[in-house]
């Protein structure tokens, strides 16, 4: 399936895929605008000596280069994936300076134009990865044409990550969704994650936005009256800072191991689910009893 992949992106993974991609649902296979899974990246590459992957627009912020501590190491590294092959590794140790809190990403400039979007991923975060002050960190964000954009984050409350933080969507700079609580799957397993956002048409109460989440494809969060802020004819335009962390409330990591959060198997599409490939490192999750609905 791997193979199959990397033959599609050596056409270029920012054109619109039109035809059948190898590993997806039928439903999701002609509508993907981008993916990345590393397998084109040497299994030694880091941010501070590997240079800018191929397809990506720089390893933020642009010359200045990545975090880097001795014995340690950069803080964008490749190690073993899902399914084998090739993740990113994104990872902050407790002597680097909070000043450095936005350089673990790789930023791509890819475009497009959808009011809603799904995208998937894998994810593998080890329980001791754990950021004691402050909010949390973005994994990403979605600009749009108006003038909000949408935020993926990975919070932290009262005082740990793991133990009572979540993954969790901001809209408008202030609406914030907690859609997965941490500890359902922070346990150094990989695990499918999948996000649907569909902009809302309605401008005033009652708003028809949508926003769904996805772990190891089973539906774990979904509101359907959301508010993005954002008119009828905006859309999403671009994934920025697509793989990483960063902005992480400006302060200090408390880490003193390496512990690196492992991404991998990025997919954005029009159409969905996407869905989960497999196999997996992972237990499948039971049908949830407590599905949140706001």
């Amino acid at each position: 399936m791997r193979s199959t992949m990397r033959l599609w992106r050596n056409v270029g993974w920012q054109l619109l895929l039109a035809g059948w991609l190898a590993g997806l649902p039928a439903a999701a296979r002609a509508q993907v605008l981008f993916q990345e899974d590393f397998e084109r990246l040497p299994a030694d590459w880091n941010c501070g000596t590997g240079g800018t992957p191929p397809g990506w627009s720089q390893v933020y912020p642009g010359g200045i280069g990545c975090g880097y501590t001795p014995g340690f190491g950069y803080e964008l590294t490749v190690g073993p994936g899902h399914n084998g092959g090739n993740a990113l590794y994104a990872w902050k140790s407790s002597v680097l300076s909070s000043n450095w809190e936005y350089r673990s990403h790789l930023s791509s400039s890819t475009n497009f134009a959808a009011r809603e979007l799904y995208t998937r991923w894998y994810m593998r975060i080890p329980p001791t990865f754990d950021k004691a002050t402050n909010a949390g960190c973005k994994l990403w964000r979605y600009l749009s044409t108006g003038a909000n954009a949408v935020y993926l984050q990975l919070n932290q409350y009262a005082g740990s990550t793991i133990a009572t933080g979540a993954i969790s969507v901001i809209l408008r700079s202030s609406t914030i969704l907690d859609v997965l609580p941490n500890v359902q799957h922070q346990d150094d397993r990989w695990h499918a994650h999948e996000l649907y956002l569909k902009i809302n048409d309605a401008t005033s109460p009652p708003y028809d936005g949508v926003v769904e989440y996805w772990l190891d494809g089973v539906k774990v969060f979904e509101k359907r009256d959301a508010d993005f802020g954002m008119s009828p004819t905006d859309t999403l335009t671009e994934i920025y800072s697509g793989f990483g962390m960063g902005n992480c409330s400006d302060s200090p990591w408390f880490m003193t191991s390496w512990t690196a959060l492992q991404l991998d198997d990025l997919v954005i599409s029009t159409t969905g689910p996407i869905g989960p490939i497999g196999p997996a490192d992972t237990l499948a999750p039971a049908a949830p009893t407590n599905l949140t609905v706001q």
